[in-house]
């Protein structure tokens, strides 16, 4: 950020992400930029207003006026329930229409439909409620995940779904349950989207046989690196519905590795 002292005491990080694989060959598109958001006492469980939150995403755009952002911001921010908590929002550069991506937290399932009433989302809400009724019992927390601008929520809406060894009661601790989640937490989650038609049977061999870990030796010395399942996300578009895994990787020296796994973190 050009200006990091505007936005000390609201936003936490910065994180591009990539997509490397939709991509068209020679033309790279510019990442989604997601802004990690201190919590504070703003509507959404936030440190900072509409107004800040949408001239840094109209930046990271890099494109002239942060109203159309603003007015989106304060539409969203003002149709979450109580206690939602807004853990990221998401510039979308040369994407059309123009619009704010967001990503929530803390919201219950049965919050779920009035709040897509609320955003006057155009799409199927009896589609949302079988989606989160066949996932309630394993995933019973998820991150909500929408795009919105000034006329309301864009047609495509996802969920991020994560296997929990242990009960989870915040958002941080949901982003980093993946770190602790082995092939035996993900099992159940991966074959209930087999039973649902979400997933092909070939595509579950392959997804279950990524976590491991390994012991990685380099000039530097030994790593143990982490292959894990990250979330799945399940995204409605009118009555379709698609799923998509993610995987991540975490590499630290051996002794620091051991230290955390002792430890925790």
């Amino acid at each position: 950020m050009k200006n990091a002292s505007a936005t000390d005491r609201w936003l936490e990080s910065v994180l591009p992400a990539y997509d490397i694989i939709g991509a068209p060959a020679g033309r790279p598109e510019p990442p989604v930029v997601y802004l990690r958001l201190l919590p504070g006492r703003e509507k959404g469980g936030i440190a900072a207003g509409p107004a800040a939150i949408a001239r840094t995403v109209a930046a990271a755009c890099a494109r002239g006026g942060s109203e159309p952002e603003r007015r989106a911001l304060a539409r969203a921010l003002g149709a979450l329930p109580a206690g939602a908590r807004l853990a990221y929002v998401a510039a979308t550069p040369n994407r059309a229409p123009r619009s704010v991506r967001l990503l929530a937290a803390n919201i219950g399932a049965r919050e779920v439909g009035p709040l897509l009433e609320r955003l006057q989302w155009r799409g199927s809400i009896a589609a949302v409620d079988r989606l989160l009724s066949g996932m309630a019992d394993l995933c019973g927390r998820f991150l909500l995940l929408f795009d919105i601008n000034e006329d309301g929520a864009l047609p495509r809406i996802g969920f991020e779904m994560h296997a929990l060894r242990e009960r989870v009661t915040n958002d941080r601790a949901l982003f980093s349950a993946w770190l602790i989640s082995s092939k035996n937490d993900w099992k159940p989650v991966i074959r209930r989207l087999v039973d649902r038609g979400w997933c092909l049977p070939s595509k579950a061999e392959g997804l279950l046989s990524w976590p491991r870990l390994r012991t990685v030796f380099g000039e530097a010395g030994a790593f143990q690196l982490y292959m894990g399942i990250n979330h799945v996300k399940l995204s409605v578009e009118g009555e379709l519905l698609r799923a998509k895994a993610y995987g991540g990787l975490r590499l630290l020296p051996l002794d620091q590795f051991a230290k955390k796994a002792f430890l925790g973190g």
